[in-house]
């Protein structure tokens, strides 16, 4: 037997916060105040990390405290997969209880942008560019994320600064990264910062934005890979794989030398996972060629 409510014409938008559509706040505000929130959390930590770093313990304590504190806030603030699970739930409805004339996923209005109202927990200007290529993240919501996330790195690094010995704070360079010394390292450093936040980006869009592959484990396996990313490319480049966290330190310490190398590196990552997801191994919804094979 039909479901009435899906059976009429009429349908309502699963409730956000008991009300039909969410409000703009929901909508507009609320994600990039979470992306602020969450990423001035994880660059603190992070600064902090590098600027208390003992030498005892290289690139353990760093990696270990970036990976972890971006797995915990991302459980905490991200609601990575909660726009999944209501399709999910709706299509198994659908398949339960099929009727003629029953409006579909995409007929409903609102529920095709319910990303709108989730921050997604991305905390890095290169995983929303990936995100948004594969239908994780509207467009309009790309530059305010990115205005966000920029404006939390440099609270982040402002905090860590504030609450650091100022010897400590300086002898670290302020947590900006200056492994790149010389021109003949940049190469190096480029290539390095594409694949290290290639792996990044596909633990985020594969385990929480991919329909096919997305797990309820996937903030962890995100925290994973950038631990794994520092200790592997620490050495080669510093491993940033966040132009926020390089933008945030290289502020507030006034450190500028090849900057630019944390933003070349990391968006073209976004663009080749991009790529990789929309081409060859995202699901049949993402994938844009061979659907039929």
């Amino acid at each position: 037997m039909c479901d009435p409510e899906f059976g009429s014409g009429k349908v309502k938008e699963p409730s956000m916060g008991g009300r039909s559509h969410g409000s703009w706040y929901e909508r507009f505000l609320q994600p990039c105040l979470v992306e602020l929130l969450g990423s001035a959390l994880f660059i603190f930590i992070g600064c902090l990390s590098v600027i208390e770093n003992g030498t005892d313990t290289g690139r353990l304590q760093p990696a270990l405290a970036h990976g972890l504190a971006l797995g915990l806030i991302i459980a905490t603030l991200g609601n990575i997969s909660h726009r999944e699970r209501e399709r999910q739930r709706h299509r198994q409805r659908e398949k339960q209880a099929p009727c003629t004339g029953s409006p579909t996923w995409d007929s409903i209005p609102g529920l095709q942008d319910r990303a709108w109202g989730q921050s997604g927990g991305h905390f890095n200007p290169a995983v929303s560019l990936a995100a948004t290529l594969i239908g994780g993240l509207n467009l309009v919501m790309l530059l305010p994320y990115w205005i966000a996330q920029l404006c939390g790195g440099l609270i982040g690094a402002a905090l860590a600064k504030a609450v650091s010995p100022e010897e400590r704070f300086w002898n670290a360079s302020g947590a900006a990264f200056v492994t790149v010394q010389e021109p003949g390292q940049v190469v190096g450093a480029v290539v390095a910062e594409l694949i290290l936040t290639t792996l990044l980006a596909l633990a985020v869009c594969m385990g929480a934005i991919n329909e096919k592959t997305q797990g309820p484990l996937a903030p962890f396996s995100i925290g994973f890979a950038v631990t794994v990313d520092i200790l592997a490319g620490g050495a080669v480049s510093g491993a940033c794989m966040n132009p926020a966290r390089a933008f945030g330190p290289a502020v507030v310490a006034n450190h500028w030398d090849f900057h630019w190398i944390y933003w070349l590196g990391p968006l073209l990552a976004s663009l080749l996972v991009g790529l990789l997801i929309r081409l060859f191994i995202g699901d049949g919804k993402t994938r844009l060629i061979l659907k039929g094979l």
